[in-house]
């Protein structure tokens, strides 16, 4: 299941507000646009939401409205959520326009059930959502898609440390590795080390592999025991590589911070592949810290993942040297007037990106200085 129609607002009416007008994507997404414009904001309302139905995040904010579209396979479902002062105040769920169930702010509608075939109604607390309290896979089974879809969201800052400074006991590796722990997606060593537990040898031919492909040419790859000065009496462990022409392994704190970007999202990467299930990948700040030659083989190699898996891709970038590798099919463009954020794409806008194509110009003067307005139209 992937997002295909996002509208979005928060603290409307106050002077805290922040909409986003309807966007549209598609299976591979570029967000592109000047600071400040909300290239990270709508990455964050997407997970946000992920975390929200998936039951890791409580309400958040106390006035928000999302408006979401999702496709899978041939079925479009259409999404609302409105929340106020920390209630939720309206939720309905449409299935080819059909409605599947409704809910006040009191927390009373009524729910489509697939077993018996009719609409029951229902009260539940009103700080619920209807998709986390009526889960059943038997009744309801089509909130699981909701859930999955939830589950298998991956956000990474790619500007941050992405956990470079993040080291594990050893006996949580050994843990990991014996299948005897529970995973934590979000840190490094716990998917490496499932990963290779799952997979072995397989796995890190196909981070080696990948890491050549970037220009980051190694033996090996794992995690060991390393000692690090003044905490002596510690058991803790380092993922590392061994790179071509070098004797010692590079353990992750003394690696650049570009080349562990590059390994951490190789090791993500593949762990999903491997896994083979659906997967919306979303990437702030895509390519930053790595040089032109591999921010581009990076990216290309993320869509071509992205694709041969079908997984959905969201990324941001405001890099231009992004922007010219990535084809405007998947650019989404952002422009904001006051708190109103608006987006262009080729699918709201032919006419545009036809216009544009003809100048033959690069990608990033799309958008750059005399050549898009936010009238959505070129300047000559």
């Amino acid at each position: 299941m992937i997002i295909t129609r996002l509208q979005y607002e928060e603290y409307s009416g106050e002077e805290q507000e922040w909409r986003l007008a309807t966007v549209d994507f598609s299976e591979i997404n570029l967000i592109v646009g000047k600071n400040s414009t909300g290239k990270s904001r709508v990455l964050g309302v997407i997970s946000g939401l992920a975390r929200l139905v998936d039951g890791q995040q409580k309400i958040l904010y106390d006035n928000c409205a999302y408006e979401v579209g999702f496709s899978r396979d041939q079925d479009v479902f259409e999404y609302l959520l409105k929340i106020k002062k920390g209630v939720v105040i309206d939720e309905r769920l449409r299935l080819n326009g059909k409605e599947l169930f409704s809910r006040d702010e009191q927390g009373e509608g009524r729910i489509w059930n697939e077993k018996t075939q009719e609409f029951l109604e229902f009260s539940i607390p009103n700080d619920i959502l209807v998709l986390s309290a009526k889960r059943d896979r038997l009744q309801h089974s089509y909130i699981e898609n909701f859930h999955t879809w939830a589950g298998r969201v991956r956000f990474y800052p790619f500007g941050t440390s992405l956990g470079r400074e993040q080291l594990a006991q050893v006996p949580e590796v050994i843990a990991l590795l014996n299948g005897e722990s529970a995973m934590d997606h979000s840190r490094l060593f716990d998917v490496y080390s499932r990963g290779f537990a799952l997979w072995e040898e397989d796995y890190d031919k196909a981070i080696l592999k990948d890491l050549e492909l970037l220009g980051y040419p190694c033996t090996d790859v794992g995690v060991d025991q390393i000692n690090i000065k003044g905490m002596k009496g510690f058991q803790l462990a380092a993922i590392y590589v061994h790179e071509v022409n070098l004797k010692s392994p590079t353990f992750q704190t003394v690696m650049s911070q570009g080349m562990f970007r590059a390994l951490g999202m190789v090791i993500h990467l593949n762990y999903a592949c491997f896994l083979g299930e659906s997967r919306t990948v979303v990437i702030d700040d895509i390519g930053e810290g790595l040089d032109f030659e591999r921010a581009c083989l990076f990216v290309n190699l993320l869509i071509d993942r992205c694709q041969e898996h079908q997984f959905q891709l969201f990324m941001s970038t405001n890099d231009r040297f992004v922007m010219n590798e990535v084809d405007l099919d998947h650019w989404c463009i952002l422009h904001r007037e006051g708190s109103l954020v608006q987006a262009t794409t080729k699918r709201n806008s032919p006419e545009l990106f036809r216009e544009f194509e003809f100048l033959g110009l690069n990608n990033f003067d799309l958008f750059s200085a005399g050549i898009f307005s936010a009238e959505r139209g070129l300047r000559h």
